[in-house]
């Protein structure tokens, strides 16, 4: 589903280059939960962004299939991001001026789909994670485990086929986060890819792989 070849990623700090990703060889199949760990600093969340789409590499390959990441236009990465990739993220990034209906439809936005598809696609993927009650509520009105609900509902939305999680479970407590990897698990299951970045030895226990990233390179890679 994905190969890396000699991906690297350079930020220009003044009159200097500052490495972060320096040569990076990855392949990973269709339905993983791979778990990528390493201290901070060690390009973890770069790669994630890479694989995402929301940053470009500085050189070397980004293979989705058979299409190349790193070739394609501005243009062409947001409509391969929205079609393929679900983002969770630690402070669950939700619009508060927006109720959760809002929040989870908001990749839908400009999708071809009815009002009433859009309607009920949201409540249905809101039950599925027991948050039917909250669609017209609002973020600070959730707790920290709602929240991440919420956040895993508008990743799903769009039935995406790559799954990146950044410290999915940083924020919340043992038994909100034991039922957070149940839902994580449970998706995986059903076929979809995971790639998590996680310092927490709970989620990268549930993981069928770990890789370790040390000074711009994948130190480990075990099962």
């Amino acid at each position: 589903m994905i190969t890396l070849t000699k991906l690297k990623k350079s930020y220009s700090i003044g009159k200097r280059n500052q490495d972060v990703l320096k040569e990076i060889n990855l392949t990973v199949k269709k339905g993983e939960m791979l778990a990528i760990k390493g201290r901070s600093g060690t390009g973890k969340s770069t790669l994630l962004h890479i694989l995402g789409g929301l940053e470009q590499a500085t050189s070397g390959n980004y293979y989705f299939y058979d299409t190349d990441i790193t070739e394609l236009s501005y243009k062409e990465t947001t409509s391969w991001r929205k079609e393929n990739i679900g983002f969770i993220l630690q402070n669950y990034a939700l619009i508060e001026e927006k109720n959760i209906f809002d929040n989870v439809s908001l990749p839908l936005l400009y999708s071809k789909k009815s009002k009433g598809e859009v309607k009920s696609k949201v409540f249905s993927l809101l039950k599925q994670l027991g948050l039917e009650d909250k669609a017209f509520q609002y973020p600070r009105e959730l707790s920290g485990g709602q929240a991440q609900r919420v956040a895993i509902a508008r990743a799903l939305i769009n039935e995406p086929e790559l799954i990146l999680a950044d410290e999915p479970t940083g924020s919340l407590d043992e038994e909100t986060e034991k039922l957070i990897l149940n839902i994580f698990k449970k998706i995986n299951q059903e076929g979809k890819t995971f790639i998590l970045v996680t310092h927490d030895e709970t989620v990268s226990a549930i993981c069928d792989r770990i890789v370790k990233i040390k000074d711009g390179y994948i130190e480990e890679d075990f099962q």
